[in-house]
C-alpha cells in the first residue's frame, strides 16, 4: 500500500514580521531538503465555527510521507533554525493525511 502524503498545518503568531520573512525563507528551503513543499499561506483568519483561535498566519506544507516529515521535524537543521529565530514567532501545528 502506498504511503499517503502528509499535510503539516502550522498556526503562527508572528512577533517580528521582518525577521519572520527570513525565517520562512529558511524554513521553505529546509522543507524542500526533506521532500516537502510549501503549499499555501493564509493570513487574517475568520472564525466561522467552533472555538479554534488561529493567530496571525496559517501555513500549509506537504511531505511525501510521514517518514520524510519525521526526519524533517527531528532534524538538527530545524532545531538550529528555530533557535536562530527563537523570538520571531510562536507555533502550534498538526499533521493530517
Amino acid at each position: 500500500m502506498e504511503e499517503l502524503k502528509i499535510s503539516w498545518l502550522v498556526d503562527v503568531e508572528v512577533f517580528d514580521r521582518l525577521q519572520f520573512k527570513d525565517y520562512l525563507h529558511g524554513l521553505n528551503e529546509l522543507v524542500k531538503e526533506f521532500s516537502g513543499e510549501f503549499v499555501k499561506e493564509f493570513s487574517l483568519p475568520e472564525i466561522v465555527e467552533g472555538d479554534w483561535r488561529p493567530r496571525t498566519l496559517l501555513l500549509i506544507f506537504e511531505f511525501e510521507d510521514k517518514a520524510y516529515f519525521n526526519r524533517f521535524k527531528n532534524s538538527s537543521q530545524l532545531r538550529n533554525l528555530r533557535y536562530q529565530f527563537n523570538d520571531v514567532a510562536s507555533f502550534k501545528s498538526v499533521i493530517m493525511r
